[in-house]
């Protein structure tokens, strides 16, 4: 159950840069699911993600197709908002931070009364949709089934009654 931020970018910049920047992510780290708050003007990433095409007009590659789903923010304050999707797994100590990631540690660091808290908004996010891992018995069971389908036994006995009569 725990939880490896890896990699984060934060820039002020147009939605294309920003678009390009994620296809690159996406590129390198084979992301499992894509999300991005719908809200306001970012209403605009989904319609931006569709008319992009392959190869890249801003860097000539091929990219990865991304496609992204929206997330819906609860109402009420940010603020309440990223102690609820992080909190929990920050207290279990279950996240870890890679060292390089200055900015994204001083946004955690100075919430709730930083300047900024972008980074930490999409860590939160990320760790509210970060796929659960299995827990044993559920692997164990479809390990089980698995090989109880390897050694299926056959209704008819081909090997041996082949033929018709005795």
């Amino acid at each position: 159950g725990r939880i490896f931020v890896l990699s984060a970018w934060s820039k002020n910049c147009s939605f294309g840069q920003a678009i390009e920047q994620w296809h690159l992510m996406n590129d390198k780290w084979k992301c499992w699911r894509n999300w991005y708050e719908s809200v306001g003007a970012h209403k605009e990433v989904g319609e931006i993600l569709r008319d992009r095409t392959n190869p890249c007009k801003y860097c000539g590659k091929h990219h990865a197709v991304i496609r992204p789903q929206k997330i819906q923010p609860p109402p009420g304050l940010k603020e309440d908002r990223l102690r609820d999707l992080a909190q929990h797994a920050f207290e279990e100590g279950r996240v870890y931070i890679a060292e390089k990631m200055t900015a994204l540690e001083r946004q955690i660091l100075d919430f709730p009364h930083g300047d900024l808290v972008d980074m930490f908004d999409a860590l939160a996010y990320a760790i509210s949709k970060a796929r659960k891992p299995r827990a044993e018995d559920e692997t164990e069971r479809r390990e089980k089934e698995k090989e109880k389908m390897r050694r299926h036994e056959p209704r008819c006995h081909l090997g041996y009654d082949v033929g018709g009569y005795s």
